[in-house]
């Protein structure tokens, strides 16, 4: 079967707070901000979760040390090793980088702010999902990124889901073959997902 019409189901995950969660400050670099005890916890409770999967073909993470953390914790509990992906990287936040979030979301689009744009974050992650080998994928990234994958498959306009960013460690898991949004931040892979990485589903 092409590669393009085969099952893909992938379980983006977005990594534990982090001291940055906690200051509130926004940050896209590498080597700062480490997870907190608790977001060490978060990421634990979703290793737990990603352990009951029948199956996991492969799991790639953003390289921001945030998402490489939570990914080493999962890829222990599973007994696999990360592959470390520049599209899962959170994007370049332009002048508001090292600041608190501004209170209204259009930041996030606003050219004044020098972030990198939305639609360009959107095709990182459409050629991630493209590209991410296997049938069951784990992918650790960040908030806005998961948020633009919502955005690609659901229809409920563009930029619907970007100030819904999901919660720390929790899932939002798409059927990619069949460009369906399967759960949007939830902390839970409940049995209807498990039987459909089985083949039960004839969703």
């Amino acid at each position: 079967m092409p590669e393009e019409q085969r099952r893909k189901i992938i379980i983006f995950v977005r990594h534990g707070q982090s001291e940055s969660n906690v200051l509130h400050v926004i940050s896209s670099a590498v080597d700062e901000y480490p997870l907190t005890e608790r977001g060490m916890a978060q990421a634990r409770e979703a290793a737990e979760e990603i352990a009951t999967l029948p199956r996991v073909d492969s799991i790639y993470c953003s390289p921001v040390m945030r998402a490489r953390q939570t990914a080493g914790i999962i890829s222990k509990r599973i007994g696999m090793t990360p592959i470390i992906d520049e599209r899962l990287r959170e994007r370049s936040f332009g002048t508001v980088e090292g600041k608190p979030e501004p209170e209204n979301s259009e930041w996030k689009f606003d050219p004044q702010y020098m972030v990198d744009p939305w639609e360009g974050l959107k095709k990182k992650m459409i050629s991630f999902i493209h590209d991410a080998r296997g049938e069951v994928i784990v992918a650790v990234s960040h908030g806005d990124n998961l948020s633009a994958v919502c955005d690609f498959i659901d229809n409920k306009g563009e930029r619907f889901h970007a100030p819904r960013c999901p919660r720390n460690c929790h899932f939002v898991i798409i059927e990619s073959s069949k460009a369906e949004l399967i759960a949007m931040d939830v902390d839970r892979i409940s049995e209807e997902i498990i039987e459909r990485m089985q083949g039960k589903s004839n969703q």
